[in-house]
């Protein structure tokens, strides 16, 4: 009887629809590697988010030789280290869907923005010459920063959105 309760658990769950993941790309189209940031606020201010951008590690990614035998986990390792680094001509994920528990994508971006950025997600670029110079008051200070754009849940209309840096 349990594993007929089970097994009719398992099909439940298995047959459910599961959303699309949704996600929020940058492609950075300018000539030099850059550096995002997401924030609630439409200023920076706060010391903390530009230190939370910071490669966790001094030296820059060509210093760093990482070698394994499966060129996927070097790869992941270093999108670890530089996870805000956006490369020129490459693309990243600003923001993307959740799960909560057995539910796929049960949390949206709308809700993200709405809950965590209290409805405005704001969007900041740092050249990554200025963050290597720089220390993180004066490029508040200075505003050293590109304040990209503001997206609201209204503004997210399909389960992609690619929003372009030059």
């Amino acid at each position: 009887m349990r594993l007929l309760f089970f097994i009719s658990i398992l099909f439940f769950f298995a047959s459910c629809k599961r959303g699309n993941r949704q996600v929020i790309e940058l492609r950075n189209s300018s000539l030099e590697n850059v550096y995002f940031l997401i924030s609630e606020n439409k200023v920076l201010s706060n010391l903390n988010e530009i230190a939370r951008i910071r490669p966790i590690i001094s030296r820059s990614i060509e210093e760093i030789n990482i070698e394994y035998e499966d060129k996927e986990q070097a790869e992941s390792t270093k999108n670890n280290l530089f996870q805000y680094r956006i490369e020129r001509d490459s693309i990243a994920i600003l923001l993307s869907s959740e799960s909560a528990g057995i539910f796929i994508n049960s949390i949206t971006i709308k809700r993200i923005i709405t809950d965590r950025f209290n409805g405005q997600l704001h969007v900041f670029i740092i050249t990554e010459h200025d963050l290597q110079k720089h220390t993180d008051q004066q490029i508040i200070n200075k505003k050293l920063y590109k304040h990209f754009g503001t997206l609201t849940p209204e503004d997210i209309k399909e389960d992609s959105l690619t929003l372009e840096y030059f």
